[in-house]
């Protein structure tokens, strides 16, 4: 069952709206006659709902819903109104109310569509709590990721920094949440500009302007970059990017990991390094010695290897060990293999034989290889010349000791290198795919012939890999492009320039190229990488027009349009011709000249739209009285921005102005006119809607089988049908308040209308005097003495009426004799609705003097 409060400042309304709810059996309904009291009964009890009226003394119904919310009270609100303006709704609506129903019509659906959206607004306010949960819950994941993780709103602003970004920073989430503007590439590049996560949907040669190796897995973009400085030290970094989406699918957003990778590139250098060494050290090895792969067959042979067997490595490659260096009769190793004795053994093996192709005895050893899952990979093989040992085997029998242990290190250096050479290769196997996946054109040639190219720059001019080898570069330039690439040939050129490619086909495009000259043996190379930059070239033209557009568009629209410094004595940087013919100046060149604070009426306002504008960064709307060269004042509504360089500083101020002059003569003429149908619609529409809406109600629960009770429901519908009477009457009697221009008019002749009963008297003792007020003056003074009379009592007898001078005021006493009014009530008998009649006698006497200023 929910718990529900309902405001209303009438009590039929409350009870009629308490029965319809309760009778459902979902509701438990309280019920405060004012916003006030609900607000102190709020502060005692917690409520699912709260129902409220709009059109309330004291405080309405926004009021309270405003307060409300500045509370931090976010309980699901409801309008339950006879008040059905546009504006109104609106500002409800934007203030946080849930729902606005309009009372009025048949009951049993008006109050059953009440209770539908009380029951609505619950469930959707428990479905918010429950997402904001969730969303708590998501962060708290991001917080706790491993990598420096942030992620932005579509509009670009920071929703989430986590420990680990800060820690990389050194910049907390509070400094950071809620900040936009490229406000998250500052900690990592020292100032505001596009990163990764901006470029997700960037083509690649976009992105490889500031990063390397970049991936593309259908919307996750990685990448790495050398440029950031977080906490200014030198680090390599891996992006990685995606969107986010919304459960509808709907990109909401952007997030982006970043990882610390230089230990690893580091790494990967050191690993080089440790190749090009073991390369080195194997090819100066003064045995023969070769890598075999699990099957004998020669995978890599040194120098010694190559000398000795009179053969090319290309010739020994992929040959099995024992047919070159054994009987070529053999079918398989020869007995007392090393091999195969490592084989079973799986460690190290050596043993002296007789290699028939070198017509000698060697020490034979082998040393096995293994890979990550313990498999046999590589066999390091050495075989070293121990003929001459045959022979002085005494001599050498004294060495082998040393070349043992020196067999032991060189083995272990072997393994090590033969690790490095694995590396090495998967090395320049993930280069070949690079230079092969990449997006750009490689071309490698020397004195113009073309050497060697990637597919892409096939792909660029059209050609097959074979067709292309051996070409002239400069056949692949457009005729009025090959003068220039000659020339930067010529010039052994490094920097980048553009020039147009022709494709095999005949057509062209441009090009950007980027050449390098480099040593290779005794030869001198060059390679160009060609990026294809047709699409940039032609998005640079439309760019182009697009500027002469929008300067066209500036000068020629009918707005004043302007850019000025900021401060209260800034100077106009651009303007149009309109702001210079709005401002009554000949010409755009003499209004250039003006000082910005020559244009306002009050040099003064100048300095406050400034502060504001530097404050908010945007004003719109501000209504501003302006001044024309010839002194001429008039009405602008200034709209402004303030726009800010790549630093962040203000520079300038742009900004529109229209002339509203017109529009604000018709709004002072019109208020007038209002004032008087807002009264009339405020007071008679709604009282009387919830005076029909009473009697409705109760109507609709007159078939009760209690009869007493339908005779108590009777009752209550003669008692509103009265007050309706009222109402109407009220409305016949100020119709024609503020119709016709308030005047001067003679005070004693006024009162002197009045009916007096016979048994009072009128004593009047005020100098001769006349009054600037509403031609309804006289129904101020007949609300007066109505109100003695159904107030006086017994006792009324006498009325008197006295004038006494108040520095340049006049004040009026009206005085009866009777019996009179509490004191704590006398401040509320002029509020709507306040008294024992109509309720609107006195309020509408307050609302004529209003019209002149009078107060009472």
């Amino acid at each position: 069952m929910y718990q529900v409060l309902c405001v209303d400042d009438e009590p039929a309304i409350l009870e009629i709206t308490r029965l319809f709810l309760e009778k459902n059996g979902d509701f438990m309904i309280d019920c405060c006659l004012s916003a006030g009291e609900a607000l102190d009964t709020i502060a005692r009890a917690s409520y699912d709902a709260i129902v409220s009226d709009y059109q309330m003394p004291e405080m309405d119904g926004i009021e309270f819903l405003k307060a409300l919310r500045a509370s931090g009270n976010n309980v699901p609100f409801i309008i339950f109104t006879g008040k059905g303006r546009e504006d109104v709704v609106i500002e409800a609506l934007n203030e946080g109310a849930d729902f606005y129903i309009q009372k009025g019509g048949d009951p049993a659906p008006q109050f059953t569509e009440l209770a539908h959206k009380i029951r609505q607004a619950i469930v959707r306010r428990q479905t918010e709590l429950s997402l904001i949960e969730s969303e708590k819950r998501l962060a708290d994941i991001i917080n706790f990721l491993p990598d420096a993780t942030f992620a932005i709103d579509k509009s670009g602003t920071i929703i989430a920094w986590n420990r680990a970004i800060e820690e990389m920073t050194g910049i907390s989430a509070s400094e950071m949440l809620g900040k936009g503007d490229f406000a998250y590439a500052v900690p990592f590049y020292g100032r505001r500009r596009s990163i990764l996560i901006d470029l997700i949907f960037e083509p690649d040669e976009v992105i490889a302007k500031d990063y390397s190796n970049i991936i593309h897995e259908k919307d996750i973009l990685i990448a790495e970059t050398a440029l950031p400085r977080p906490r200014g030290k030198i680090s390599i970094l891996m992006g990685k990017a995606s969107p986010l989406y919304d459960r509808y699918g709907k990109i909401v957003g952007a997030i982006e990991s970043i990882r610390d990778i230089t230990d690893f590139k580091n790494t990967e250098v050191r690993l080089s390094e440790a190749r090009k060494d073991w390369e080195v050290i194997f090819r100066a090895i003064g045995h023969p010695a070769m890598v075999l792969d699990p099957g004998h067959r020669i995978i890599d042979a040194n120098d010694a290897t190559l000398q000795e067997t009179k053969m090319t490595l290309d010739e020994l490659k992929g040959r099995r060990c024992f047919e070159i260096f054994h009987s070529p009769d053999l079918a398989g190793p020869p007995d007392g293999c090393p091999f195969e004795k490592m084989k079973l053994s799986g460690k190290p093996e050596t043993t002296e034989m007789e290699v028939e192709a070198l017509d000698g005895y060697y020490q034979v050893s082998c040393t096995p290889m293994y890979d990550i899952s313990g498999s046999l990979e590589k066999v390091i093989h050495i075989a070293m010349d121990v003929t001459e040992r045959r022979h002085a085997q005494e001599e050498l029998k004294a060495a082998y000791e040393q070349l043992a242990a020196s067999q032991e290190q060189l083995k272990a250096h072997f393994q090590e290198l033969s690790v490095n050479e694995r590396l090495i290769r998967e090395s320049e196997s993930r280069f070949r795919q690079l230079v092969e996946a990449t997006l750009e054109g490689i071309v490698l040639h020397k004195d113009g012939i073309i050497l060697d190219l990637n597919e892409r720059a096939c792909v660029l001019f059209g050609y097959p890999r074979m067709e292309m080898i051996g070409k002239g570069v400069l056949s692949l330039a457009a005729p009025d492009s090959v003068e220039l690439v000659k020339e930067k040939i010529a010039q052994k050129s490094e920097r980048s320039y553009e020039a147009k490619g022709l494709r095999k086909d005949g057509s062209t495009f441009w090009a950007e190229l980027c050449s390098k000259n480099f040593i290779s043996g005794s030869e001198t190379l060059r390679i160009t990488v060609v990026w294809d930059i047709s699409e940039r070239k032609r998005i640079e033209e439309d760019l182009w027009k697009r500027k002469e557009q929008m300067e066209n568009f500036f000068y020629n629209l009918p707005v004043g349009l302007y850019r000025n410094t900021p401060g209260p004595k800034g100077t106009f940087l651009m303007a149009n011709p309109y702001i210079a013919g709005m401002h009554g100046y000949d010409n755009l060149e003499e209004f250039l000249r003006v000082h910005t604070y020559d244009v306002y009426a009050n040099p003064d306002e100048r300095k406050n739209f400034s502060d504001l504008l530097m404050s908010q960064g945007k004003v719109e709307g501000k209504e501003l009285l302006l001044k024309k060269k010839n002194g001429e004042l008039f009405w602008g509504r200034v709209s402004s921005i303030a726009c800010r360089d790549i630093s962040g500083d203000i520079v300038f101020f742009d900004g529109y102005i229209e002339d509203v002059t017109d529009r604000k003569r018709a709004e002072e003429a019109l208020r007038r006119a209002n004032r008087q149908l807002k009264l009339l619609t405020g007071i008679t529409r709604h009282d009387i809607q919830n005076s029909i809406t009473v009697a409705e109600a109760y109507l609709a629960l007159m078939d009760d089988p209690d009869r007493s009770v339908r005779m108590q429901y009777q009752e209550k519908i003669q008692e509103t049908l009265q007050k309706i009477k009222r109402q109407i009457e009220f409305t016949r009697e100020s119709e024609n308040l503020g119709s016709v221009e308030p005047a001067w008019q003679n005070l004693s002749t006024v009162l002197q209308t009045l009916a007096i009963p016979g048994s009072a008297t009128l004593s009047i003792d005020c100098p001769e005097m006349e009054v600037f007020a509403d031609s309804t003056l006289e129904k101020v003074f007949e609300n007066l003495l109505d109100n003695s009379i159904r107030h006086g009592g017994g006792e009324f007898s006498r009325i008197t009426v006295n004038c006494e001078a108040s520095g340049r005021d006049i004040r009026l006493f009206w005085e009866d004799d009777g019996t009179g009014i509490p004191a704590e009530e006398k401040e509320r008998i002029f509020e709507r609705g306040f008294g024992k009649n109509t309720g609107l006698g006195l309020f509408l006497t307050r609302e004529i003097l209003a019209i002149t200023g009078i107060s009472i």
